[in-house]
């Protein structure tokens, strides 16, 4: 699945959590594909944070590491420190993915009616259902600004709790296919 492309790494990933359609030793096996994924290119991660926020990345940061902090089947993390000092962390999404992913999706839908109209397991198992999960994930994961205004509201809504800390967004750096927050590094509950 990784060598086919970040469709069906999601694809994976989603089947992972279906323990009702897939044997355990199958679910064990898509579990991997949470934490097995190849890191993108430095140069696309850098034309990418350059194109998406508008300047140079030595404009916009005082440091970016190179290395990311994590890779995954849409994006990969790096930890960078702005300007004036604060540590943040960017998910960049990775480049072409949109139309990749549609056109995988397309196949998925034909395959999925194929296998229900015509199989046993198709019968037996919502093929088109998991197709269609797997598409609102991959909606909702695609447009990182999403994903800043839930975790925005999620913040709010835990405020009245200091014990719960919540990266705060860095709206200014934050695009559709950039995500940028505070970094969060091992905070002793009497620092908060």
């Amino acid at each position: 699945l990784i060598e086919l492309g970040p469709a069906y790494i999601k694809l994976g990933q989603v089947l992972s959590t279906r323990p009702d359609l897939l044997p355990p030793v199958y679910v064990k096996e898509l579990e991997h594909l949470q934490d097995a994924v190849p890191p993108m290119a430095l140069v696309d991660v850098e034309r990418i944070v350059e194109e998406e926020l508008g300047a140079r990345i030595n404009k916009l940061f005082a440091s970016f590491d190179e290395a990311p902090l994590g890779s995954a089947s849409l994006g990969q993390v790096h930890a960078a420190q702005l300007r004036d000092g604060r540590d943040v962390v960017l998910k960049v999404q990775r480049p072409g993915i949109r139309e990749t992913l549609s056109d995988d999706m397309e196949f998925f839908h034909e395959l999925a009616g194929f296998l229900a109209a015509h199989t046993s397991a198709g019968e037996k198992v919502d093929v088109i259902g998991v197709v269609h999960q797997l598409e609102r994930a991959l909606v909702d994961e695609l447009d990182y600004r999403t994903e800043a205004r839930n975790a925005a509201g999620f913040r709010r809504s835990l405020a009245g709790f200091p014990h719960i800390l919540i990266p705060r967004v860095i709206d200014a750096y934050t695009t559709h296919k950039v995500l940028t927050t505070q970094r969060v590094r091992g905070v002793k509950i009497s620092e908060i």
